[in-house]
């Protein structure tokens, strides 16, 4: 939902973000092996030139154990 909101036609507009991709890594609701989802939204390519890519990382505690999320956001 927040995805859907930054690519609303006011905000892409006005900002310019081309696409966003988040990866979330771990042991997710108590899984006993850790996976890995990826949401992408709009140009995702991390590989062009003509792009600027804003990138952070992130880790989260949680009682399951360690929680790792990533954030890509091409303009």
């Amino acid at each position: 939902s927040v995805i859907q909101l930054m690519f609303s036609k006011y905000f892409a507009q006005h900002i310019q973000v081309k696409g966003v991709k988040i990866q979330v890594k771990g042991r997710i609701n108590g899984s006993r092996r850790k996976r890995t989802y990826i949401i992408k939204k709009g140009q995702t390519s991390t590989q062009a030139f003509n792009n600027e890519i804003s990138y952070y990382q992130e880790d989260c505690l949680t009682i399951f154990g360690i929680l790792g999320i990533k954030v890509w956001i091409i303009y």
